[in-house]
């Protein structure tokens, strides 16, 4: 509530929603969210269904979704507003700073828009070409390219056409970035300006593989691979390779026995570097078919 105040004028609406809760967390924010245009609904627990329904009421031309703990300045939430208008994407995207649960800066995960903008050299905001929105999202299967929502900016009528998909669990956003890779126009900013929350989790999660990045996979083979170029082609069959021998590597590192000591788990690792070597290969070849 507090980082809110500081850009509550520039939004020309405000939706709240809440799942019924019965801990204070609805009469708080009666109390202290103070907006001419401002609703106060109510939901079912579901937390993409509960962003589509709030999206649902908007009238505005643009979205932004203000996720719990995360938070973004004034400028910030402006420039997105000025790229958005100066691009006519239907998302900006923009990298957050990263904090612990208690307010300790954090260096954060790798996000797949830090490859591109490292790769790319963005150093001013820009429109991303397709070719490049589907080439880092299919060598970054495990890190969206949307990254953190509460970092970007949507057009309203862009997520009103294409919601939230709400079968994907936590990494519901990321699958949206890949079911809608080629539907909808990307720009992207290199300025950091918001925050995101790095919660705490248990030793296992953070040891077991991510299950949303095959996933991802299929979504992007069934939503681009139908009449894309033969790059594009080439590169999303090595991409499932890579998935397949890296899948299957990671299913050899949880055995009891350590993987190590077995020629067959070195001979999987060696097959999943490669592939990989052969994303990257082919993301370089489709870029460079951009410059020319």
């Amino acid at each position: 509530m507090q980082a809110m105040k500081e850009w509550m004028d520039v939004a020309d609406q405000i939706v709240v929603v809440d799942s019924f809760s019965t801990d204070g967390t609805l009469e708080y924010l009666k109390e202290h969210l103070s907006h001419p245009r401002v609703s106060f609904l109510q939901h079912p627990p579901g937390l993409y269904e509960s962003w589509n329904f709030g999206i649902q009421q908007l009238k505005t031309e643009f979205a932004y979704i203000s996720t719990v703990g995360d938070t973004i300045t004034r400028h910030g939430l402006k420039r997105l507003l000025e790229v958005a208008v100066a691009t006519q994407a239907g998302i900006v995207i923009s990298k957050p700073q990263f904090i612990e649960e208690d307010g300790r800066s954090s260096e954060g995960p790798y996000f797949a828009l830090d490859d591109l903008i490292a790769t790319r050299k963005i150093t001013q905001p820009r429109l991303l070409h397709p070719l490049e929105v589907i080439a880092f999202t299919a060598t970054n299967l495990g890190a969206a390219l949307s990254g953190s929502c509460a970092s970007d900016l949507f057009r309203t009528s862009v997520l009103e056409q294409f919601p939230f998909p709400v079968t994907h669990g936590h990494g519901s956003d990321g699958a949206w970035s890949v079911l809608h890779v080629a539907d909808v126009k990307w720009a992207v900013t290199p300025e950091k300006f918001s925050t995101f929350v790095l919660h705490a989790k248990s030793p296992a999660a953070r040891q077991a593989p991510d299950p949303n990045t095959a996933r991802r996979l299929d979504l992007l083979l069934g939503d681009v691979l139908p009449g894309c170029e033969p790059k594009v082609k080439e590169l999303l069959g090595a991409a499932t390779n890579w998935m397949n021998h890296k899948e299957e590597f990671d299913r050899l590192r949880k055995r009891p026995f350590p993987w190590s000591l077995r020629p067959g788990a070195w001979s999987t690792r060696l097959r999943r570097d490669a592939a990989r070597r052969d994303c990257i290969r082919l993301q370089t070849q489709i870029l460079s078919s951009l410059e020319s």
